[in-house]
């Protein structure tokens, strides 16, 4: 041959090893000498770098190092040929990380990147390498095979559960979330993709319900198509502002006379339906619009403060409730103090409401930004205290607390409970 061309691997002088191209060409004899060989070598060892982090890519997810939806149908594919399937278990299960967006925003990529991989690693040394898969940002898949029976299986989905759940400490902050779970059994029969999208559908159903784990039924798409409707609704809510404010007074029996207004957030639909707060509210904040709709919550309740002082009533406080995501967002000081400044309603007037769950979701951060709606002079009241998480004495730290809103649960349980800590 006149040309030959190679793949080797070489050791540089630094005893590394480098991948080359080595180039063979021959120069034909002449009448001073014979034969003679060219060799040149051209280090692709970049190159092939390259094609090899696209190769992985192909089949991973970038951040966590997971296989991928493509990666991981393969896998099932791969399960149904090795295994028989009619007299063993499998089971392929999709699960949410609920708070995942919530963290995003509050804390940034970076945290969230960390809290990901830890989630990753947890899994993968449980259920094995290749038994775990990330579909989408929050979404995260694996097989769980060779259970004994349903009380089994169900173990082990808790189990998936509570280490997803778990807190972590992440940049100085403990992370947590909680999880749903939909999961369908693999059959001889089905599709793998087909089982990876019911799974999904079946954990996507639990949005907003107080379930944790449950198994595809048929219907779910069904349910399924309405939960999208709904959210559809909640988008055009927002974006024609069809919610709506009314105004709780809070009367003082001993002067008999209004102290104070309680802003209630409502959405009565064009054919008159009435959505339940409890129902829309979650929703706006697992879609991200409830730091927007909050605050133009607070900025309507601020104008029509203003507007009753200007008209002679008054004064007496306006409460607005405030939401964890509200609260735990770093801006959220400065736009209250920008919405101040804006209607010309006085800050002692406002009383800013928060629930405990605000607090126990991050202590420090939740103080800190008391502390600073304190200092514009902002009044803070718990609502619901007392419904599962603080006892009296968790209190003292959060000192610019104003107002205790006791709940009926929390006066019922004293003295029928020897557990109860006040």
């Amino acid at each position: 041959k006149e040309k030959a061309v190679l793949d080797v691997n070489l050791i540089g002088k630094s005893g590394a090893q480098v991948s080359v191209v080595l180039c063979v060409s021959k120069v034909p004899a002449n009448n001073s000498i014979d034969d003679a060989f060219v060799i040149t070598a051209t280090d692709v060892s970049e190159l092939i770098q390259t094609r090899d982090n696209l190769l992985f890519l192909a089949k991973h997810d970038p951040v966590s190092s997971l296989p991928n939806a493509i990666a991981f149908e393969a896998t099932l594919d791969s399960l149904k040929t090795k295994l028989d399937i009619s007299n063993s278990n499998i089971v392929v299960a999709a699960l949410r990380i609920c708070n995942f967006r919530w963290i995003e925003d509050m804390y940034g990529n970076d945290a969230l990147t960390i809290y990901i991989r830890d989630i990753a690693s947890g899994l993968e040394a449980y259920l094995g390498s290749g038994m775990v898969a990330r579909l989408q940002k929050d979404e995260i898949a694996v097989v769980l095979n060779g259970f004994y029976d349903h009380d089994d299986l169900e173990f082990r989905l808790k189990k998936v559960s509570k280490i997803v759940s778990a807190d972590r400490l992440i940049q100085g902050r403990s992370l947590s979330s909680d999880t749903e779970i939909g999961y369908r059994r693999l059959e001889n029969n089905t599709d793998s993709n087909e089982v990876i999208s019911d799974a999904t559908i079946a954990m996507r159903t639990l949005a907003g319900s107080r379930l944790e784990i449950v198994e595809y039924q048929s219907c779910m798409q069904r349910e399924l198509q309405e939960k999208a409707d709904f959210i559809d609704r909640i988008k055009t809510a927002v974006l024609n502002e069809e919610f709506s404010v009314v105004f709780q007074p809070q009367v003082s029996i001993h002067h008999k006379r209004i102290i104070g207004v309680e802003a209630l957030l409502r959405w009565i639909q064009p054919n008159g339906e009435f959505i339940s707060p409890e129902v829309f509210v979650p929703e706006l904040e697992r879609q991200g619009y409830i730091y927007d709709v909050g605050l133009w919550v607070l900025e309507l309740c601020c104008n029509k403060g203003r507007e009753w002082l200007d008209k002679g009533y008054g004064p007496f406080v306006m409460a607005v409730n405030v939401s964890a995501l509200q609260l735990l967002n770093d801006n959220f000081p400065r736009d209250v103090l920008a919405i101040l400044a804006r209607s010309h309603f006085p800050p002692n007037l406002l009383e800013l409401e928060f629930t405990e769950s605000c607090m126990v979701a991050d202590p420090k951060a939740a103080e800190q930004l008391m502390n600073d709606l304190g200092a514009l002079g902002v009044k803070i009241a718990i609502d619901d205290f007392g419904t599962g998480y603080s006892s009296l004495s968790y209190l003292k730290k959060f000192k610019m607390i104003d107002k205790l809103k006791i709940d009926k649960s929390f006066v019922d349980s004293i003295g029928g409970d020897n557990d109860t800590i006040i």
